[in-house]
């Protein structure tokens, strides 16, 4: 068992442009303490119980786990008690993430078509895969991005609701920090980086989608002649829509070998 802290060292100064003050610059030296060594056996079912007391509570601890069969087979583990900074875990056992409340009316968040314009987008924050419970006189600060910083909202909530607008096309990010007494630990996206992450709200582009269809003068042409086309785009109730086409002639021949597919979406 490993205790890790951090010990502050001044390193130097440097002026603050926004503060218009100069301010003092430090390091954090990284401190491991081993403070338990224990030799145990697993029960019938094949469970080690172990407690200890973590009497600083400004330090994290390491668990280096070891352990060997009949055969002499040895595996070994580490495992993290977070307590203080959140980059001391490897795993993503404490780490908190968004969940997109509203995906829960498709297949899965992943399946979720995204946002209407003048959608409500609900947002919460989870741990452990469970809506997760603030501490008490804790806050979150949400905020969204594009092209920018847009909106900021300071709350004791672990839910974060707004809504979907023109403006935000065709996605944005919301971010989220909780601050608890002097501590910071961000919200992370899905589980997957627990870093400065933005949980992306799309829009669901199938309500802009164009249907276009393309009429040539003929069913039939001689090398030489002239070819009119006729486009004819309409949006995805029918109606006709201005719109800006690209076309490409290629000889089939090319696409024989080398086949296109394009997405513009």
């Amino acid at each position: 068992m490993t205790e890790i802290t951090y010990v502050q060292r001044e390193i130097g100064q440097t002026y603050d442009f926004v503060r218009k003050e100069t301010v003092k610059q430090y390091y954090y030296d990284r401190v491991e303490k081993n403070v338990a060594t224990a030799l145990l056996s697993s029960d019938s079912a094949g469970i080690v119980r172990y407690q200890f007391p973590a009497q600083n509570t400004f330090a994290n601890y390491r668990v280096d786990l070891s352990a060997t069969d009949e055969l002499g087979r040895t595996d070994k583990k580490q495992e993290y008690v977070w307590q203080r900074q959140d980059f001391e875990r490897y795993d993503s056992s404490n780490a908190l993430s968004f969940n997109n409340d509203d995906g829960s009316t498709a297949l899965d968040n992943w399946n979720f078509p995204g946002y209407k314009v003048g959608d409500q987008v609900h947002l919460s924050v989870y741990q452990h895969s469970l809506p997760f419970a603030a501490p008490a006189g804790s806050n979150f600060l949400y905020y969204q991005a594009h092209l920018g910083i847009r909106e900021t909202e300071m709350t004791p909530s672990s839910s974060y609701s707004f809504r979907f607008e023109a403006k935000d096309l065709p996605n944005e990010a919301v971010y989220g920090v909780l601050f608890d007494h002097g501590l910071y630990q961000q919200v992370g996206q899905n589980g997957w980086w627990y870093g400065s992450a933005g949980f992306a709200i799309s829009y669901d582009s199938s309500q802009s989608q164009l249907n276009v269809s393309v009429t040539p003068d003929s069913s039939t042409h001689r090398p030489g002649d002239d070819v009119s086309l006729a486009v004819h785009v309409t949006d995805k109730n029918g109606a006709p829509v201005s719109a800006a086409v690209n076309l490409n002639v290629v000889d089939e021949a090319y696409y024989a070998l080398y086949p296109e597919q394009v997405s513009p979406l």
